[in-house]
């Protein structure tokens, strides 16, 4: 595409648009535009083909609305120029090529930080090497200056260089480039196995009081532990309003992290869900009728080692959900007309995965432009969100204690299908799989050992 088609289609916008329309998309013979209003008379406008997934679509759009205020905290014009290249590079973030990434707003935020969970990973990895290094350091120079004093001890007075200090002892040692502090080699296990390099080297980041971070947090548990095992899912969810469901998938994988030299054929005991629908699928590398037969994660190969600091995956599976009971949380939207130009909503949540526990639950209902909702009875509580247009009910903690809820609200709208799509995002460290780690066995005893389980919402829409 042209620069002038670009702005051919741009300037033809506001053109379309239809004053008090309750519309978010227009259409004219080639496109369709799908927009959202940010601040005063500014809108996020998404240009699609006219054979695009609205619902996709409207998913984008929302995550480009909620993207702009982290950005721009003003919402003026000269607020949005100021703040153009960081734009454009969230957005380019969220579609590349003219596709939508995989990215959700949490991951968003981390990139704008600057703060992503590569780089974590990539700081413990970095930061348990200048350990190891540091403590080589220190026992060669105290072998050295042993050493040295049991030569002169014996009369032998040119057997070792006389020491000036720690610095002098570079030549000895060689520098922190030297064979004495070189990477690990690598390992014999499969190079399919390891994680992409990483393309730049972490950011170095100042002293922080008072603030401990989810990779201090990680780094203490993997110092104090020398194997470490995560769990990472992701759900993607749409619900039609009247009932069914239109599409639900969940993605999971496990991953090891190892620290030590005699503990890099480590294998893993796991549970899990045992259902049809779920697909489960090992690496290559790892022994799959073991896993099959008694669950055990352990290299088929058992000359082969895992690689030293760096997280492997070694596990991964697949859920398609049937039916809207499969759904971990439920959730339903009811707006009525009142006869005098308002609409009285009712939204009501259910827990139907009990085993799970969620944390900072938000389920966010858009309203139209200009309205102002009045928030009745609530389980929880809620904020009316105006640079993006939404009311946000807000729940500490849903689990099987507390598994149901709702809440009601007032607005001046009679635009009934104003309310939707309605969005839910979440925290939470339980797997919807039920995958769970029993035991870390190496040489047929069990080691100790942490583990961290983790599930993200891609997205989960009621449409």
């Amino acid at each position: 595409m042209t620069r002038g088609y670009i702005e051919g289609l741009l300037s033809s916008f506001p053109k379309l648009m239809i004053e008090g329309q309750q519309h978010t998309t227009v259409e004219t013979d080639a496109v369709r535009y799908v927009y959202q209003p940010l601040f005063e008379d500014m809108y996020a406008v998404l240009i699609t083909t006219k054979n695009s997934n609205i619902v996709q679509d409207m998913d984008t759009l929302q995550l480009v609305a909620n993207a702009i205020p982290e950005i721009c905290q003003f919402g003026s014009q000269d607020d949005i120029v100021e703040n153009a290249l960081q734009l454009l590079s969230v957005f380019d973030e969220i579609v590349s090529l003219g596709h939508r990434e995989n990215i959700d707003m949490a991951k968003l935020k981390a990139i704008i930080a600057m703060d992503s969970h590569e780089e974590k990973i990539q700081d413990i990895i970095e930061k348990n090497k200048e350990k190891e290094a540091k403590l080589e350091l220190k026992r060669k120079a105290k072998m050295f200056e042993m050493q040295r004093k049991n030569a002169a001890k014996a009369g032998i007075t040119g057997a070792f260089p006389s020491t000036g200090g720690i610095g002098s002892m570079g030549d000895a040692f060689g520098s922190k480039n030297s064979s004495n502090f070189a990477e690990p080699e690598q390992s014999t296990y499969n190079n399919e196995y390891s994680p992409k390099p990483t393309t730049s080297a972490p950011a170095t980041r100042g002293m922080q009081l008072g603030r401990k971070t989810k990779g201090a947090e990680m780094l203490t548990s993997l110092n104090d532990q020398v194997v470490h095992v995560s769990t990472d899912e992701h759900i993607s969810v749409v619900v039609n309003r009247d009932g069914g469901l239109e599409n639900m998938e969940i993605k999971g994988d496990l991953s090891l992290i190892i620290s030590e030299d005699d503990k890099n054929a480590t294998s893993i005991r796991i549970a899990c869900l045992q259902d049809d629908s779920i697909q489960y699928k090992t690496h290559p590398n790892i022994d799959k009728n073991q896993f099959n037969e008694s669950g055990i994660l352990t290299l088929k190969n058992q000359t082969r080692t895992f690689p030293l600091n760096q997280p492997v995956g070694v596990l991964k599976w697949r859920f398609v959900g049937q039916s809207e009971d499969s759904i971990p949380l439920s959730i339903n939207c009811w707006p009525s007309a009142t006869g005098d130009g308002s609409c009285e909503v009712n939204i009501e949540y259910e827990l139907n995965s009990v085993h799970m526990t969620l944390q900072n639950v938000i389920i966010s209902i858009p309203v139209e432009s200009g309205a102002q909702p009045v928030v009745g009875d609530i389980d929880g509580s809620y904020d009316f969100n105006r640079s993006t247009n939404t009311l946000d009910w807000q729940i500490s903690v849903i689990d099987r204690n507390h598994k149901t809820g709702s809440m009601d609200f007032v607005i001046n709208t009679e635009n009934l299908n104003s309310f939707f799509p309605v969005s839910v995002g979440f925290d939470s460290s339980t797997s919807y799989c039920q995958v769970q780690v029993l035991e870390a066995i190496s040489e047929n005893q069990s080691v100790e050992f942490s583990s961290s389980s983790k599930i993200t919402p891609d997205q989960y829409y009621v449409i």
